[in-house]
């Protein structure tokens, strides 16, 4: 009954916080919006046949010069980067737009092999302590600067030395020196052997910019940025759009492309729109051309749009509740515990997501090396009268009203969040499975760049957030002593936690280094810094003319070889 109850009960607040679908996505397309059709180039010196005359004879064979629309294609950006600096801390929307402009020295394809890009080879000596780069031949930035393996020198000591902002500066401290054996050549040397390097230079994070830019901006290199890459910046104007051109001279595309060239689509734009209604207008006026999706009824919506194509990619993503374990209540793991014992995560899929997801119940999702299923009877059971039995025993009172004080002081909470979508519909669902057993929660729904703020400050209570990366380290990376402030937003510390994810980094044999990941686990389930909520299914939504992309790893859209035809 009570499970009934709370369905009809958060039903009634999710209808109040969002319009039907049908109503909602399908009401208001933009009218008047300006739609642009791209066409594939004529040939250069193509010759049109002369029409006859009415007396019969016919006019010479001409050649006319053929005016050639350009190829643009538009990409929705929910929030507006603060800075497109990659060695910087992470903005929203950077892991988007920096793989257009930016190259790095090996490329990770959707299977996670490694191939060649900036770098022609590499071999990995002393046992996986040195790593001996030779880059290729000719490769410019788009001012015109060399890309040597003195810029690479500089761009990696550039990260190491970010004063921590870096979302690799931990991964990189790992390098011991780092030796330019002549121009095209680079040797690095670890601390020890690592597990993670390639994965962690493969990341737009570690892309190549030019020294001289970076020289030459300073504090503003984040707003004109300047890298290898198929695309360089041509215009931003800020929360509106960001436009990029196609580099001309651009002849070093990793391997699995097949156009080494410069890519045909001319411009590669991305429009800033943080709401999905707007954005699915935008799509059917014809203003954008691909966008992400993981709301499943924006899902079900453009499955019925005939010029949407609905990809799946894989992500290897975890949406989760964090804590921040250092400002009360949840400085205590009890008071954790009882927020953990109070959500039903099966509910929660259905009511907020209709069911596209899966409960999860590990902190390392199925598609990652390290999980494991036998870790699930680790993962805190939906009791919600455990909860209100711990809330007894850490003091607190049941008031009349079913809310409860301790020494005088109510127990209110704040739930953060950022406004993307399905955000609010977690949200409220929690607020309701936590009203069931007496505590009341305020959302305070944020854009995705000031909620990034408040949780990296500590200017929060709990979240619900989401991680997406290509390696079990994302443990250390979100939970580690030596990331907090930084990416560690729950500021949470356990020395026993930092060894095993240190030697996990190290560790070069598969099986071992899996077995480690499900000890951090173990630490982890106890200490609770993170409640796993589910694994989404996320899709990006593609226009049917653009034609011959490609998805590589971590769902990015490659358009090196693609067209877009009328």
């Amino acid at each position: 009954m009570k499970r009934l109850i709370l369905f009809l009960m958060v039903i009634g607040l999710l209808s109040a916080c969002t319009a039907k679908p049908t109503e909602t996505l399908q009401g208001a397309a933009s009218e008047g919006a300006d739609s642009e059709s791209v066409f594939l180039p004529v040939l250069e010196g193509e010759s049109q046949e002369a029409m006859e005359s009415n007396s019969g004879e016919t006019e010479p064979i001409t050649t006319e010069s053929v005016e050639v629309e350009p190829m643009v294609v538009t990409r929705v950006l929910t929030s507006d980067p603060n800075s497109l600096d990659p060695h910087g801390a992470i903005s929203a929307g950077q892991n988007v737009v920096l793989p257009f402009l930016l190259d790095t020295l090996v490329y990770r394809d959707e299977n996670n092999k490694y191939h060649p890009y900036l770098a022609e080879s590499w071999q990995v000596l002393e046992g996986g302590r040195v790593y001996q780069f030779v880059l290729k031949s000719g490769v410019k930035f788009h001012d015109g600067s060399d890309l040597n393996a003195d810029a690479v020198r500089f761009n990696f000591q550039r990260i190491k030395d970010a004063s921590g902002i870096s979302p690799l500066a931990g991964s990189f401290a790992i390098i011991e020196s780092m030796e330019v054996v002549d121009e095209l050549t680079l040797r690095i040397t670890l601390t020890a052997p690592s597990a993670t390097f390639l994965g962690t230079i493969s990341t737009p994070y570690a892309g190549i910019v030019s020294p001289t830019a970076v020289e030459v901006w300073g504090e503003e290199f984040g707003q004109h940025l300047v890298g290898s890459g198929a695309y360089q910046l041509d215009d931003w104007e800020t929360g509106l759009f960001i436009s990029l051109v196609k580099n001309e001279n651009y002849q070093w595309a990793p391997q699995p492309i097949k156009n080494q060239g410069a890519p045909y689509i001319d411009e590669m734009n991305f429009k800033i729109i943080p709401d999905a209604t707007m954005q699915y207008n935008a799509f059917l006026s014809g203003e954008v051309d691909i966008l992400f999706i993981n709301d499943p009824e924006q899902v079900k919506t453009f499955q019925q749009v005939p010029e949407a194509v609905v990809e799946p990619i894989t992500l290897n993503s975890l949406i989760y509740i964090g804590f921040n374990c250092t400002q009360a209540p949840f400085d205590q793991v009890t008071m954790r515990k009882v927020i953990a014992h109070a959500i039903d995560k099966e509910l929660l899929v259905e009511l907020a997501l209709g069911g596209v997801g899966s409960a999860a119940h590990t902190l390392i999702v199925p598609t990652l090396a390290g999980y494991d299923e036998s870790l699930e009877t680790l993962d805190p059971t939906y009791d919600p009268a455990l909860s209100q039995s711990i809330l007894r025993e850490e003091g607190y009172q049941q008031e009349n009203n079913g809310t409860w004080t301790k020494n005088g002081q109510p127990l209110a909470l704040e739930l953060l969040i950022s406004t993307r979508s399905p955000n609010e519909a977690l949200a409220t669902v929690v607020q309701a499975q936590l009203k069931e057993i007496g505590i009341p929660v305020t959302i305070n729904a944020l854009d995705s760049g000031a909620a990034r703020t408040a949780a990296t400050s500590g200017d929060y209570q709990f979240s619900i957030w989401r991680y997406d990366w290509n390696d079990p380290d994302i443990l250390n990376m979100y939970l580690s002593t030596e990331m907090i402030g930084r990416t560690n937003r729950q500021f949470y510390s356990n020395p026993d936690l930092d060894q095993i994810l240190a030697e996990g980094e190290t560790q070069l044999d598969e099986a071992a280094r899996e077995q480690l990941y499900v000890q951090a686990q173990q630490i982890l389930m106890q200490d609770l810094p993170w409640i796993p909520l589910y694994v989404p299914l996320d899709f990006v939504v593609m226009r049917n003319t653009i034609q011959d992309y490609q998805i590589g790893s971590m769902g990015r859209i490659v358009l090196n070889d693609a067209v877009v035809k009328k």
